[in-house]
């Protein structure tokens, strides 16, 4: 790895440093919007500033990490750094596209965010729920049921009141609401400067989530460029290759999810304050 490489890594993991030391100094101050907001989530149990505070703090954890880690090691790992860069600008751009100005957008959105938690969630519970064999774990297992069921009609019956849609399931909510919808609105709010690839913004930041989901799923088109030949060919017509990781392309997925971020926590500033 070049001095430079490892110079970028290392102020990486000082810049999530100073992210965590920000999102730990937002104060949600009674009579703001934030805390509006929270009381607004008291039927389903969360506060909207867990859920800024899980993305966000999500985002950081990764990049903090690909700083670390880059900075001690001879080499840039060539998947686990996509994995890691690729969750950080997902992550991020949930947090900005949830925390909208508007009070009533803002409001819809943080409702589609918990359905589909709770959706998440419900798939998990039919997974374990035979796991569960004994009488006081069979009750357990049926209370929360029925809590997690009253938290969902009321999702259902709030998200029919803010937009007039009637959904009959969770996953109905918001069912357009994808990843590839929020990361092309973030990317539609950055620098065309910060892409060399002739695209605009949004496909600037789309295509290069895209390009780091096909390095974190092991598809071979992600990684041709960066295969070199390290040996012979034998008898067969094949020769042995390695796949090295791009220490530029993760580092400017950081750069773009830092710049996301910082978007982000000047929304929240201004929400959380009176």
């Amino acid at each position: 790895m070049s001095d430079v490489d490892r110079a970028n890594y290392i102020h990486l993991a000082e810049m999530a440093y100073t992210r965590r030391v920000r999102l730990q100094s937002i104060t949600v101050q009674p009579g703001s919007e934030m805390a509006a907001d929270n009381a607004y989530l008291d039927p389903v149990e969360r506060t909207f500033e867990e859920y800024m505070w899980q993305f966000l703090g999500s985002a950081i954890d990764h990049l903090r990490l690909i700083g670390e880690a880059g900075s001690s090691q001879p080499t840039t790992n060539p998947f686990a750094f996509a994995t890691l860069a690729r969750t950080a600008i997902t992550t991020t751009a949930t947090a900005l596209w949830f925390l909208d100005s508007n009070q009533a957008t803002r409001r819809v959105r943080i409702l589609e965010i918990i359905a589909k938690d709770y959706a998440s969630y419900e798939g998990y519970r039919r997974t374990v729920e035979p796991g569960f064999t004994s009488p006081e774990e069979v009750k357990e297992f049926g209370d929360e049921t029925q809590e997690l069921n009253r938290r969902a009609s009321w999702l259902l019956a709030e998200y029919k009141s803010a937009t007039g849609k009637t959904p009959t399931k969770l996953k109905s909510i918001g069912a357009d609401v994808t990843d590839t919808m929020m990361v092309r609105a973030a990317g539609s709010s950055l620098d065309p400067a910060l892409f060399t690839n002739g695209l605009g913004p949004d496909a600037g930041l789309f295509s290069m989530w895209q390009h780091l989901s096909g390095y974190a799923h092991g598809r071979p088109w992600a990684y041709q460029g960066v295969k070199t030949t390290t040996g012979p060919v034998d008898g067969n017509g094949q020769a042995p290759q390695t796949i090295s990781g791009d220490p530029t392309t993760i580092i400017s997925a950081a750069a773009a999810v830092l710049t996301l971020m910082d978007t982000t926590f000047d929304t929240a500033d201004r929400l959380s304050d009176v």
